[in-house]
């Protein structure tokens, strides 16, 4: 089987649990530890800066502590100043000693993880999480995150009926532009944003001109699915770059055909950062 390669970074003090994971992720290429937050962004900064970033971050829930949002946040921060963009950005998976952890963590860590993972950490679970990003040979498409920002209850049940249907999907949603901007703020980094423009607290234009401000969110791609359709308002979505404008009522299959077309795009890159990891 061709096995990617992928540069892993594990976060985690415990030897028994930083073995097990270790030797599970030397299998798909070099793995570097750290036993703390501090020293974990340490390594982050400098793979970056050789060119050799870390395509997979694992921390410990226990370690992350009060500081676990900030931490995801620099190492964001650090990838974007360098031109790494969110499709491009690490994986996180955060591992937890519970079940009951788990569903903490997932609450807390809403929209900054992009796993989190029972202790122990077995092939068995973690294979299949790998295959959902395109590390592996037979996995399907990659992992695509994509933000709904949809105020109205009933359209934003129909886009996540469709998009959980279809392969590769993680959905993260908010109820209006404000909540969307605050997960966003947070360090969300999504591959794809579906926004709806009339909402309350922020509307859908107000919610992409701050993201087309901010350098972490600037690149990321905007559906716009709504139910404005005058002039002015397209014209003002159209510069500000997004990448499609669909009206309501939503038709699933349009928003697909996008959405679809963008994962390629997504894979593509993935694919590249593949091969240039084998030189």
């Amino acid at each position: 089987m061709d096995i990617p390669c992928i540069n892993t970074l594990i976060v985690e003090e415990d030897l028994v649990s930083r073995t097990l994971l270790q030797e599970l992720l030397e299998h798909y290429g070099p793995v570097q530890i750290a036993e703390n937050c501090d020293a974990a962004l340490d390594v982050v900064r400098r793979a970056i800066e050789i060119s050799e970033h870390c395509a997979l971050v694992c921390l410990d829930a226990m370690q992350l502590g009060m500081d676990g949002q900030q931490t995801i946040a620099k190492i964001r921060a650090m990838e974007l100043d360098k031109g790494i963009l969110p499709a491009s950005g690490a994986k996180i998976i955060i591992t937890a000693a519970a079940l009951s952890d788990r569903e903490a963590i997932l609450a807390t860590y809403a929209g900054l993880c992009d796993a989190c993972l029972v202790k122990p950490v077995t092939k068995a679970n973690l294979e299949p999480v790998l295959a959902r990003w395109g590390w592996a040979t037979d996995s399907g498409p990659p992992l695509m995150r994509i933000l709904i920002a949809e105020d109205d209850p009933t359209s934003r049940a129909i886009l996540r009926k469709f998009l959980e249907d279809a392969p590769g999907m993680d959905l993260v949603e908010a109820e209006d532009g404000q909540s969307a901007w605050l997960l966003l703020e947070k360090g969300l980094l999504p591959d794809l944003c579906i926004i709806d423009n009339l909402m309350p607290n922020l509307s859908g234009l107000e919610l992409l001109e701050k993201m087309r401000q901010d350098i972490r969110l600037r690149d990321v791609p905007v559906i716009f699915c709504t139910s404005v359709s005058d002039r002015a308002t397209v014209a003002s979505a159209a510069k500000l770059n997004i990448r499609a404008y669909l009206l309501k009522p939503i038709v699933p299959d349009a928003v697909l055909e996008k959405v679809e077309s963008l994962r390629k795009e997504i894979g593509a890159a993935h694919e590249r950062r593949r091969k240039h990891r084998l030189k």
